[in-house]
């Protein structure tokens, strides 16, 4: 959807009208937001390998085979999350990667005025 057909939203930002506080932003966004999300996605990540090993210790202990079955299928699913976490953490990564990247783009900027 483009800017005329989307719905509208109340501005987080209302204006950027200047390099100070361009460069405000994009080092907010990079400290605050990334950094925060990337240690929850690590914290959840952790969760999510703690419990294919904690499953997984559970199936040999398991008496009745629908409950192994179903802790099989927990750590595959398990196991998927892992790998859409660490993607994650990689996007992210990346992006905070950019915002410092700007961030050093418009610092050149007010150093040269």
């Amino acid at each position: 959807m483009d800017s005329l057909t989307s719905p509208r939203r109340d501005r987080i930002i209302i204006e950027v009208r200047s390099l100070d506080q361009a460069l405000k932003v994009k080092k907010d966004v990079a400290s605050a937001y990334g950094e925060m999300i990337k240690e929850n996605i690590s914290y959840w990540l952790a969760v999510e390998q703690d419990l294919i090993d904690s499953y997984s210790s559970m199936i040999g202990e398991a008496q009745d085979s629908k409950i192994s079955d179903a802790l099989r299928r927990i750590i595959e699913d398990s196991r998927g999350h892992v790998e859409v976490l660490e993607s994650m953490m990689e996007s992210f990564s990346k992006m905070i990667r950019d915002e410092e990247r700007h961030a050093k783009t418009l610092e050149g900027f007010q150093n040269s005025a």
